[in-house]
């Protein structure tokens, strides 16, 4: 079979590797669409290297159709539309014995620790195969992961009716937050980002506010929109973070903008440090939670999308074939184009 293959960092290569077969309670899937994140650059950059063995193959947001499964799967059968849930918790750690799966102490994913689905196959566990509806298309399932992520982070923020939400970035996670916050009570939504054509997508998503950090200083700007009383709730979603106008990294301006008692979710996973004065923060006696991949919402996901009040395709600027794997990498790695979600399609 064919698949994009990383060999080294910062290298990928499209060349023939063995198809692999189904083991017991395992299913075969054929991808038709895969999608390159934010954490599939951070892979290809080298930041994972020790837990990511060369050579791999990368994907951990695909969907296509069930072309064989082995012994004992009951729940999906061949020619069946599927997505892949990639994450495998060890389920014997405190964190999975209380049921926070997505905090595994030794959690794995497909297309980070093992093989995923840049390529014509692919194994999954049968528990990790989601059949799709007949209105959820294979390409539109190739975004249930990030949105599943996204509605994770939503959950995690407890948002309430006529929150005054931020988010912080306007990157894949960012603007799939905002998707998700738009089918929630949430009243006020501000979104910040230091490119302009990011901000454009989210205005068509539906942010009521977009703010240019790099332009505007976010804490006098959410501070002023607020009444100087600040956000209930900030989801802090930047990546490789950018000089912002407010002098500020991510983390410290969530903790600047969040008001008394509101809560702060970060995500962004960017390597440069952040220092936080914690003082304020203490002061406000403000929540601060992390949000790490999901923990069972597929099928909220795969539901939004099926109801339409979701449209995948809203953060989908580039699709491309499997043979161009390694430009698109290169591409979202330099930042040379307006590219934020790129799907491969895979034939």
């Amino acid at each position: 079979m064919k698949a994009a293959v990383l060999v080294a960092r910062e290298k990928i290569e499209v060349k023939e590797v063995e198809s692999p077969e189904p083991g017991p309670r395992e299913v075969l899937v054929a991808p038709k669409y895969a999608g390159i994140c934010g954490t599939d650059i951070h892979i290809y950059q080298g930041e994972f290297e020790g837990r990511v063995r060369y050579p791999t193959i990368p994907g951990h947001e695909f969907a296509g159709i069930v072309e064989a499964v082995g012994q004992g799967v009951a729940n999906v059968a061949v020619g069946d539309k599927v997505c892949i849930d990639p994450i495998i918790p060890c389920m014997e750690c405190p964190a999975c014995r209380e049921g926070s799966l997505s905090a595994c102490r030794s959690l794995r994913l497909r297309g980070v620790d093992l093989d995923g689905g840049l390529s014509e196959a692919a194994i999954a566990s049968e528990e990790q195969v989601f059949r799709l509806p007949d209105r959820v298309s294979v390409k539109n399932a190739a975004m249930v992961e990030i949105l599943s992520v996204a509605t994770h982070a939503v959950r995690r923020a407890r948002i309430d009716p006529a929150d005054f939400v931020v988010v912080l970035g306007a990157g894949k996670l960012g603007l799939s937050i905002l998707s998700v916050l738009r089918t929630t009570m949430a009243g006020t939504i501000v979104v910040t980002d230091v490119e302009e054509y990011r901000l454009d997508t989210a205005r068509r998503i539906g942010a009521d506010v977009c703010i240019n950090a790099g332009k505007k200083n976010v804490v006098k700007e959410v501070l002023s929109l607020s009444d100087g009383l600040g956000a209930d709730r900030v989801f802090e979603a930047v990546g490789h973070h950018k000089k912002s106008a407010s002098g500020l990294a991510p983390v410290a301006e969530a903790a600047e903008i969040v008001r008394n008692a509101g809560r702060v979710v970060v995500l962004g996973q960017g390597p440069e440090p952040a220092p936080v004065f914690w003082r304020p923060f203490v002061w406000k006696e403000a929540t601060i939670v992390a949000s790490r991949v999901s923990r069972g919402e597929f099928a909220r996901a795969i539901s939004m999308i099926e109801k339409g009040v979701i449209d995948p395709t809203h953060i989908v600027t580039h699709e491309v074939p499997l043979e161009y794997v390694p430009d698109a990498f290169r591409m979202l790695a330099d930042g040379s184009q307006e590219a934020l979600k790129v799907i491969v399609k895979i034939d």
